[in-house]
């Protein structure tokens, strides 16, 4: 049968985000220059020259991260594709990626904490840049150089946090983070509210590929074997709607994320 494909998932995107957005968009979020509008951050700020500062640091108050701002949004457990171009991202995911094969050693920050630690927050802002109060950590899987030293990079969500202080801005962001995730329980309702949200996207692929003239695809695997609450963040990573897709990861509660995707999906 047709199977899952990119092409599948343009459709199902463009469906879902002309659902929330009431008309057609683009359906893949590509990759976004970060805004250079470092004063319209609204966190408390500490400026400081360089800081040290290890991912896994933890002070009683959060740890802190380097954190990459762009106009989209990074799900939990859901991957993320980004195309690293400007010199300071570029020492930023070298550093990262420390001890792997295919780094530009000459871009290896040696005296980072973050040294080879593979991981960094990501944060949406806004055209305006307004950098959201939530993102999400991510993991870097895969990477590779092309030409003119610009890179590749493939990442997984691994949790949420929420920003309590903006510690450096320059070079790159460096803030003081919190762990956060969901507070309600997964009981028997939210399974049902889960199925019924797969139900839906089931319906989206099928009138999608209808409305296109495609062949119906094979179900995605995910919709069977995902738990809520991971379903929940998979589903709005289908979403080409950054600001919708924002609340949805803003939510603390699997139940109140599930029921807005089937607002959305219905």
């Amino acid at each position: 049968g047709v199977t899952w494909d990119e092409r599948t998932r343009t459709v199902v995107m463009a469906m879902a985000m002309a659902k929330v957005c009431g008309h057609w968009r683009r359906p893949w979020a590509q990759e976004r220059r970060t805004s250079r509008r470092s004063g319209s951050i609204r966190r408390s700020r500490k400026e400081t020259g360089r800081t040290r500062a290890s991912e896994g640091q933890v002070d009683g108050h959060g740890k802190l991260l380097p954190v990459f701002p762009l106009g989209m949004v990074g799900m939990p457990n859901c991957k993320v594709s980004l195309h690293i171009f400007e010199a300071r991202y570029r020492v930023l995911f070298n550093t990262l990626l420390s001890g792997d094969e295919d780094v530009e050693e000459g871009l290896v920050d040696r005296e980072s904490d973050f040294l080879g630690t593979r991981r960094f927050g990501l944060v949406f802002v806004t055209d305006q840049g307004q950098l959201a109060e939530y993102g999400s950590t991510l993991e870097i899987e895969q990477h590779r150089q092309i030409d003119g030293g610009r890179m590749l990079v493939v990442q997984r969500g691994v949790e949420r946090f929420k920003i309590t202080e903006v510690v450096q801005e320059k070079p790159y962001l460096i803030c003081k983070v919190e762990t956060v995730d969901d507070e309600d329980e997964i009981d028997e309702e939210v399974v049902e509210i889960a199925k019924d949200t797969a139900q839906k996207f089931r319906d989206t692929i099928k009138l999608g590929m209808k409305e296109k003239g495609m062949p119906l695809p094979e179900d995605p695997t995910e919709l069977d074997e995902l738990e809520p609450k991971e379903l929940s963040f998979w589903v709005a990573s289908m979403f080409d709607a950054p600001v919708e897709q924002q609340n949805l990861l803003e939510m603390r509660s699997t139940k109140e994320r599930l029921q807005r995707e089937n607002e959305v999906l219905k």
